[in-house]
């Protein structure tokens, strides 16, 4: 049993680049060096160009990434009228990509050997012009772009322009805010407060294949004791110990997520659990890295210059094999896993005034079989959150459907070296929808949203190197 504490901000995060996916992370070092943050002499530049969408490179990692988010997938169909096989044929290109880079190890190749962002650029234009044509590829690209710097959050309007007259025209300019930037190519991080730099963290960035984001994102919540699913990737495979689906606990040395992460907007996360050797170059997936000590380090300095609301949660897990209870069922292993959570935001009036996007619960089953037979093993799980209903400022209020994915595999084993995986995600499909409710004295307004969600098959040939 282990309890979860979260920590929630409103801070904003300046994400700046002068060149151009999710966060898969692969496991690093979790070193407890004592490597952590020191003030800088100097400014970062003030990001006055990251949010024009055209400086962020669309490579098919980075839109591997998109296709986990239900609305991008929904908004294609809508803004760029593709159709459900083009999109289904979009994701198996962007998924070869990133399961070609998994097995090239790019992750673990020198700076110098690794391919550039534009490379990888230049790949996912051709692949999409060739699949889509050149208007819809374009169309493509733009919402990839767009959605890539909101991070799948909409807008405040009534803060957009406050927020745009604090980004200066010129670099090496001092924020007037508070904020964090990310200074990428100087594998930095700045956090200012009301003008001032407080501190400056070296960093671990995203490879050129799968780039950080570049614009303005929020962090609103910290959570400590983080727990990690090994995505359905090849080198999920070839690691010792962890199986894909299986939740790794917090603090084994399989979580590379180490104490604490802190997600700025789909699909990135700041994290600890990198090496002091990882800081200063390529280490991540569309993340920030950090060391143990430093993201510890950092946590605190959020909360102080932020403010803060705390909210504890209890988490439940069983494993065992169905047979230990029931003699004449067969040697299924199970597994299971509910977590309950609790949160009360002091600014915002209840009940509803929870962190946002969290739900009061989730659950997982799962059960896995081998044959006795043959060298196949059969597995699934069912994944369930509720319906979210959050207070989000005095004046807005915004909900979520519920959300119920099952997903299955069937693996086959042909020698040491090779196996066949057919995996099925989200099986058994469900429509899902959002809205928000605004009141004023003046107005009320409500907006939704409705889509649908898709079933993903793939059939993939394993290699352990």
């Amino acid at each position: 049993m282990k309890t979860m504490r979260h920590t929630t901000l409103g801070l904003i995060m300046a994400l700046a680049t002068f060149t151009g996916a999710g966060c898969a992370i692969e496991p690093g070092s979790n070193s407890n060096s004592n490597a952590t943050g020191s003030p800088s002499p100097s400014a970062s530049p003030a990001p006055s160009t990251v949010s024009k969408a055209t400086a962020i490179p669309v490579t098919l990692p980075v839109l591997d990434a998109l296709f986990s988010d239900d609305a991008f997938k929904s908004t294609l169909k809508a803004k760029v009228v593709l159709t459900d096989d083009q999109i289904t044929q979009l994701q198996k290109l962007a998924a070869d990509e990133v399961a070609r880079l998994r097995q090239l190890n790019t992750e673990e190749r020198g700076v110098q050997e690794s391919p550039q962002a534009e490379e990888s650029r230049q790949r996912a234009s051709e692949a999409i012009r060739a699949l889509l044509g050149e208007q819809k590829a374009e169309g493509l690209f733009a919402l990839a772009r767009e959605h890539w710097v909101k991070g799948g959050d909409e807008v405040d309007t009534s803060k957009a322009k406050e927020t745009t007259d604090t980004l200066l025209p010129e670099p090496n300019t001092v924020p007037k805010d508070t904020r964090v930037v990310v200074n990428i190519p100087a594998y930095r991080m700045d956090v200012f407060q009301d003008g001032s730099l407080v501190k400056s963290y070296k960093i671990g960035i995203g490879y050129p294949e799968f780039p950080l984001p570049t614009g303005l994102r929020k962090a609103q919540t910290i959570i400590f004791n983080p727990t990690w699913t090994p995505p359905d990737e090849p080198w999920v495979a070839r690691m010792k110990g962890v199986a894909v689906g299986e939740k790794v606990a917090a603090g084994s040395k399989l979580n590379p997520l180490g104490p604490i992460k802190i997600p700025i907007g789909q699909p990135s996360l700041i994290h600890g659990g990198k090496s002091p050797a990882k800081l200063g170059t390529f280490a991540s997936h569309g993340c920030v890295g950090l060391t143990t000590p430093q993201v510890q380090d950092f946590s605190k300095l959020l909360a102080r210059v932020s403010g803060k609301a705390i909210t504890y949660g209890l988490e439940l897990e069983a494993k065992f094999r169905l047979d230990e209870f029931f003699p004449e069922a067969w040697p299924v292993q199970m597994r299971s896993n509910v977590s309950l959570f609790r949160s009360s935001v002091d600014s915002i009036p209840g009940p509803n005034n929870t962190l946002d996007q969290q739900p009061s619960a989730t659950a997982n089953l799962g059960a896995d079989y081998r044959l006795r037979s043959l060298p196949l093993n059969f597995g699934a799980s069912v994944n369930w959150t509720p319906s979210i209903t959050v207070q989000q400022t005095l004046i807005t209020e915004s909900s979520s459907s519920r959300k119920l994915v099952a997903d299955a595999f069937a693996l086959w084993t042909v020698n040491q070296q090779y196996s066949l995986r057919l995996s099925a995600s989200n099986f058994a499909p469900l429509d899902y929808s959002n809205a928000s409710f605004t009141q004023t004295p003046l107005s009320q307004v409500t907006t939704s949203s409705s889509g649908a969600s898709y079933t993903q098959w793939a059939l993939r040939m394993e290699i352990k190197i």
